[in-house]
């Protein structure tokens, strides 16, 4: 080896060596804290099955469906006309207690009936959303509401 190799070698170890004992001695056996990610508390999907089901004002689907039964009004128009069938409405409950995402999935047949039921379940108050492994996530329902025009009753199920 050449006499400028070994300079060359021990400059740069020279240069080296301190910065090692540097940063040894800067690392120590103590966790560093880290940022931690909290779980989300929230889930914006919609199930069918839930650990805790979303609650109306505290109880359970048959105090909704007591609020139906009060706020469900036979359109005047509807009677008139004899108009009567079974409305079948899917809906969701969605993480915040909103009710919200409708679907007719077998309507009357008769526009007026459908339109009440959908403006009956929109006007709800606002729920206690379901849960699942503690987070809210939204859930959906489904009720069937018959109008029978010969006994001018609304029957909620």
């Amino acid at each position: 080896m050449s006499v400028r190799r070994i300079i060359l070698l021990l400059t740069i170890a020279t240069l080296l060596i301190p910065a090692c004992i540097l940063k040894r001695s800067t690392v120590s056996s103590e966790k560093i804290p880290t940022e931690q990610t909290a779980e989300p508390t929230v889930d914006t999907e919609y199930y069918a099955t839930v650990e805790a089901p979303a609650r109306f004002q505290g109880s359970d689907i048959s105090a909704f469906q007591a609020y139906l039964k009060k706020n469900i009004k036979y359109p005047a128009a509807a009677l008139k006309k004899r108009q009567q069938g079974t409305v079948a409405v899917q809906f969701g409950v969605n993480w915040d207690g909103k009710v919200e995402v409708f679907s007719i999935l077998k309507s009357s047949g008769y526009k007026l009936l459908d339109e009440e039921v959908v403006r009956a379940i929109k006007t709800s108050p606002a729920w206690e959303p379901a849960k699942i492994q503690n987070k809210r996530v939204g859930q959906l329902f489904m009720v069937q509401i018959s109008f029978n025009a010969r006994t001018r009753k609304i029957d909620i199920r």
